[in-house]
């Protein structure tokens, strides 16, 4: 695995096991691609939280847990992510920290699977066995 595809798996891996254990919002997702939220100069950052946002709903990963009513028809997730590239933390705060986003259950039983459900597991490497699955899962969408 190149460095590139590392770096995207643990960030992928670290975010979903974060959605695992407790609910959070957009900003804080995705920290280690494109600097995160802080740097975001060229974009990369808000293009790569709304592709994962868009994957991960799709795919049946995760669920938004409250702040719905903040987006019209934000349950369909081509448009959510339409709505988050076209903004960014700092122009609509209400969305990017109002939405907030959990596991499924589908998305807990493969952390729990791979004993990834639990704070211990965020500093851990990238478990191939698990971001096997989740990009196996995705190829569907």
């Amino acid at each position: 695995m190149n460095k590139d595809k590392k770096l995207l798996a643990l960030s992928y891996q670290r975010t979903l096991i974060y959605l695992g254990l407790e609910d959070i919002s957009a900003v804080f997702m995705l920290p280690e691609i494109g600097g995160g939220q802080g740097v975001n100069e060229d974009g990369l950052w808000v293009t790569s939280v709304a592709i994962f946002l868009r994957i991960n709903l799709n795919c049946g990963f995760i669920e938004i847990a409250s702040g719905s009513e903040l987006i019209e028809n934000c349950d369909v997730p081509s448009l959510l992510e339409s709505v988050y590239l076209k903004s960014s933390p700092e122009s609509q705060p209400e969305i990017w920290m109002g939405i907030q986003f959990s596991a499924t259950k589908k998305l807990n039983d493969l952390l729990r699977l791979n004993n990834l459900l639990r704070w211990e597991a965020m500093s851990e490497e990238v478990n191939h066995g698990f971001i096997g699955s989740v990009f196996d899962a995705y190829e569907e969408f």
